[in-house]
């Protein structure tokens, strides 16, 4: 019997890891080019090259490895791309290991299978193929995935450091320490993870462990820190890095939330991303499980968990600048925390059921005698809406990776990523494109030598018109392509709308007038 059940278990367990290979790698090229991807990549590039000048805002370990990927597999995003499907491949993995032990192989391979198998999308439409928006922040080469995976290791390794008796148990402070300066060498938002670290011996009531450990975690984080910015020149960038992160601070980043542009994001902003990214059935599905694991049993686990992933939505929320991919630092902590919660609503209703089962075996005079009149009404209830809403839990969770799926199947090139196909398809070989209500971020990876989105004097192959509320159209421009509609060509390409002269010639600007030359 036990062997079946071991079967069963690791059955599913290879399912759901199949599953998420594809998931993190199938049609991984076709996604279009994010400029901060391809900054990072570039960068990376250059790094193992010996050019250590790009992209210093950030720490270098992503890039460190995306570069070496490129170096290995060829030059471009396609070789990065995999190496950040195999950090939340290995991410998930870490989960499931990590949370074997406290919660049983269902609950570690539920809470790997929430990191792996839903969506995390970086902005809106990700579901629709012609938006061009990643269906999951983690299938592009930005920093996030690889921070996330030493972030959870750091996590992992700390709970193994303090459930671990003998000399071993300082192996594990030394492996949460080197993960923990891996992590904040990726992305420095990691570096509040320290503090869930730093609980795990408060929590465990040890306090030598708390001196010992914490010195040994605290040596390997810092030699490793500091042997990532060795190439760099470990002050000047540390110091560079610092200035420039403050100065973006200071200035705020442009967002459109609801179709209300905010130079300064509102402290509610990454909870809105977070929602449209993952979408209304997911958010349920993680607040009731948060809320489960807090009420039900919040023991250390849950208090670890919750110490790893708070600090970092403070600061997030704290911050003026939040773009839709940050969520993403604290989704894995709050994924584990929601699985606590519905494992121990699995076990509560196993046990209900179980009683249930009992009190008919023993009939009603041995709950009489056993002075438990009310039982036989009150368990059926309980057990029954327990049951219920695990099962309803199961099966919003499996929507949820159900649309995923579909949703990776259909990715493909879309959008700007084929505007320069469709350009030649209606005449237009090369020339400056005026880009409108689209940012600098989404045209410059495939035109930044032949783009402007800035109103200035000269010859345009073509309008492009994007759907970015934080960059209106200019008033000059709605009116050109109202007034010369007949001469104009107006055509879409997924989320753009294109305008060229009919019959060829160019759109001419001379000052913030608009006329075709042929």
């Amino acid at each position: 019997m036990r062997r079946r059940s071991g079967l069963v278990q690791w059955s599913a367990f290879g399912a759901v890891a199949l599953l998420a290979v594809w998931t993190c790698c199938w049609h991984l090229g076709r996604q279009g080019i994010n400029v901060d991807e391809l900054v990072y990549v570039q960068a990376g590039w250059e790094y193992v090259h010996g050019t250590v000048t790009a992209n210093l805002e950030h720490p270098p370990t992503a890039k460190y490895l995306y570069g070496l990927a490129q170096v290995l597999f060829g030059q471009g995003i396609h070789a990065p791309r995999l190496v950040a499907a195999a950090a939340v491949l290995l991410t998930g993995l870490v989960l499931f290991v990590w949370l074997r032990r406290p919660l049983g192989h269902w609950g570690a391979l539920f809470a790997a299978g929430l990191w792996w198998l839903t969506p995390r999308a970086a902005g809106l439409d990700a579901f629709d193929p012609a938006s061009a928006t990643p269906v999951r922040v983690d299938r592009i080469a930005l920093l996030e995935p690889v921070m996330v995976l030493f972030a959870v290791v750091a996590i992992a390794a700390g709970w193994a450091w303090m459930t671990t008796d003998g000399r071993r148990r300082w192996w594990w402070a030394g492996l949460a320490g080197t993960a923990l300066g891996l992590a904040v060498t990726s992305k420095v938002t990691a570096a509040f993870v320290v503090l869930a670290i730093v609980l795990l011996p408060v929590l465990f009531r040890r306090w030598w462990d708390l001196l010992t450990g914490g010195a040994i975690a605290a040596v390997s984080a810092i030699v490793t820190f500091c042997l990532a910015y060795a190439p760099l020149g470990l002050v000047s960038a540390v110091s560079y890095m610092i200035a420039f992160q403050t100065r973006h601070d200071d200035g705020g980043h442009l967002v459109d939330l609801g179709g209300t542009t905010y130079r300064f994001a509102p402290w509610w902003t990454q909870f809105w991303w977070a929602t449209q990214g993952t979408g209304p059935v997911l958010v349920a599905v993680v607040l009731v499980g948060v809320v489960a694991a807090v009420v039900v049993r919040p023991d250390r686990l849950v208090l670890t968990l919750v110490a790893a992933f708070v600090p970092l939505m403070v600061f997030l929320a704290l911050s003026t600048v939040s773009l839709p991919h940050y969520y993403d630092a604290w989704m894995p902590f709050v994924l584990a925390l929601a699985a606590v919660g519905w494992t121990r609503l699995g076990v509560l209703a196993r046990d209900e059921l179980a009683r249930r089962r009992a009190g008919r075996r023993d009939g009603p005079g041995a709950r009489r005698r056993a002075g438990r009149p009310g039982r036989r009404g009150r368990v059926p209830v309980l057990g029954v809406a327990l049951v219920a809403l695990v099962a309803a839990g199961v099966v919003a969770s499996a929507s949820t990776t159900a649309a995923l799926a579909v949703a990776v199947a259909h990715v493909r090139p879309a959008g700007i990523a084929v505007l320069d196909t469709e350009l030649r398809a209606h005449g237009v070989d090369g020339g400056t494109i005026l880009f409108t209500s689209y940012g600098a971020p989404a045209w410059r990876p495939y035109f930044a030598q032949r783009g402007s989105d800035v109103l200035v004097d000269g010859r345009y192959a073509a309008i492009v018109q994007g759907t970015d509320g934080r960059f209106p159209v200019p008033a000059a421009v709605r009116a050109f392509t109202q007034d010369e509609a007949e001469a104009l060509e107006s055509f879409r390409v997924d989320d753009l709308r294109v305008w060229v002269p009919r019959g060829g010639g160019d759109v001419v600007v001379s000052r913030s007038t608009l006329t075709i030359e042929r």
